[in-house]
């Protein structure tokens, strides 16, 4: 019996952007791309500028991507700023049979997710590749965009995150 082949993903999802100064960041890209806020606290902002409940994530400070992932972000001195740009690529997968299976198909090649997190809207595995950027992949946990919303307007701006999880025990590996 042959082996379906690892899925692709479908498109990309989001991305995530690191700052040490978020209110210029947010501002630029709420002109730049007509977005809105969608959700935003003391260490990160949501945007979005469509039907999508959110396309960019500006975290706004080192400790943000520590929350996120501990091994995101170098270690720096305190007289170091810490790093900004590119926090994560988020791809979408079409079904979480696909994600589990691009998760095996990983395992399988020696590649390993450092990190697992269900925020809620989406169920998330993250990666590092080997100069260290990280991929969110990610499948969306609803299938009525309104319900989505629901989710999004209901959220706790401080407790957004999500919860961690071990991808064996969602994904029944």
């Amino acid at each position: 019996m042959t082996q379906p082949p690892t899925p692709s993903p479908i498109e990309i999802a989001h991305l995530g952007l690191r700052t040490n100064n978020p209110t210029p960041l947010v501002s630029f890209y709420k002109t730049l791309l007509n977005a809105h806020i969608v959700l935003q606290n003391n260490y990160l902002s949501v945007l979005t500028w469509d039907k999508e409940h959110h396309r960019l994530v500006i975290l706004h400070s080192p400790s943000t991507s520590t929350t996120l992932s501990s091994s995101s972000i170098p270690t720096t001195s305190s007289n170091t700023p810490p790093p900004t740009g590119l926090d994560h690529i988020a791809l979408k997968f079409t079904s979480l049979d696909d994600l589990a299976r691009m998760y095996h198909a990983g395992k399988a090649g020696g590649i390993e997710s450092h990190l697992c997190l269900d925020h809620g809207v989406t169920t998330s595995l993250y990666y590092k590749d080997p100069d260290g950027n990280q991929i969110e992949t990610m499948v969306g946990n609803y299938d009525n965009p309104g319900d989505v919303w629901k989710h999004m307007n209901n959220l706790d701006p401080d407790n957004s995150r999500g919860v961690q999880f071990k991808p064996e025990e969602l994904l029944r590996l």
